[in-house]
Order: C-alpha cells, then structure tokens, then sequence
C-alpha cells in the first residue's frame, strides 16, 4: 500500500464519525466528535464567499473571504488535534512520505464540503470521489462536455504527447 487511506462514515449531522483508517501497519477504526465549529466555519466561508460573486448581495471584499477561508482552515486544523485523532497523527508521523487519501462520500455533506485539502500536512491530500454506475456515466457522457484538469508544477512541463494523443482521440470520436 502506498497512501494513507481514510474513510469517514456518519449517521447525520451532529452525530459522532466513524473514521476507518488504513496504512501500510494495518487498519484501524475509531470515532471522532462531529466538527461543528468547522461546520458553522464552514457556512459563514460560503455565505461570504457567495456573497462576493453575486453583485446582488452586496459583494464583501476578497479579503473578508480570504480572512474567513483562513479561520475555516485553522478550525479544521483545531478539530484534527484532538486526541480522538491520535490514530491519524501517529499515522502521518510513521509514514511521511505516503498521501492522504480522503473518502467521504459516507459522510454527511458537512463532512465532505470541508476543506481537505487545505490542511497543512507536508504531502500531497487527495479527495475519492463517489463511484458512478457505468450506464449513468456513459449516457451523460454523450450529452455532457468533457473537461480535462491538470494539476500540478508548470516547470518544465511538456504536454505535446498527451495533447496529440488527445486530439487523435477527438478525431475518431
């Protein structure tokens, strides 16, 4: 196994989040308090942050967003201290090197409208998005636009094979 995997699980919102966490040592499973500070960090970010891109609401300034985004980020942080997460730290302290994979699709949206990857923990965090059924994603597949995201340094970057490879694709459909 290469990451650290970690799949939160919850009943609904207020109650307490199953964490089942898997590193190359083993499996674990232990229970977390819900993060309601993050959650209210959570909502005053987003109200902002809406409010900031609807001329019609008044638009506060990025700064107030930025301000609030930073809050939401320290709150998340504050809520991964407690020692109910000692599994977690003990985890990213014995493998420094591995990702953090986060699946939170069992969740409450709370949970998975947190800030994951904004946490500040010295290594790449990635975010497991829930499975699609094939015929769902085949026939929105035809109707829908496709989008490409590249993530990542821009230094000495070279895309030619990847783009050419991507226009034959294009061409035969």
């Amino acid at each position: 196994m290469s990451r650290i995997s970690l799949q939160l699980q919850s009943a609904g919102a207020g109650e307490p989040i199953t964490v089942f966490l898997t590193t190359p040592a083993g499996p674990e499973v232990f229970a977390v308090p819900w993060p309601a500070r993050p959650e209210a960090m959570q909502r005053a970010w987003r109200d902002r942050f809406l409010a900031h891109h609807d001329p019609a609401r008044g638009q506060p300034p990025a700064d107030v967003v930025k301000t609030w985004g930073m809050r939401l980020g320290s709150a998340l942080a504050e809520w991964l201290e407690q020692p109910e997460w000692e599994p977690l730290a003990r985890a990213l302290e014995q493998f420094p090197a591995l990702p953090l994979v986060i699946d939170s699709h069992g969740a409450a949206a709370a949970i998975e409208h947190l800030p994951w990857e904004a946490l500040p923990l010295q290594r790449p965090i990635w975010r497991v998005s829930p499975p699609t059924s094939l015929a769902a994603s085949v026939s929105e597949h035809a109707r829908r636009p496709r989008v490409l995201l590249v993530v990542g340094s821009e230094h000495d970057l070279d895309l030619e094979a990847e783009i050419t490879q991507l226009n034959v694709r294009a061409q035969r459909g």
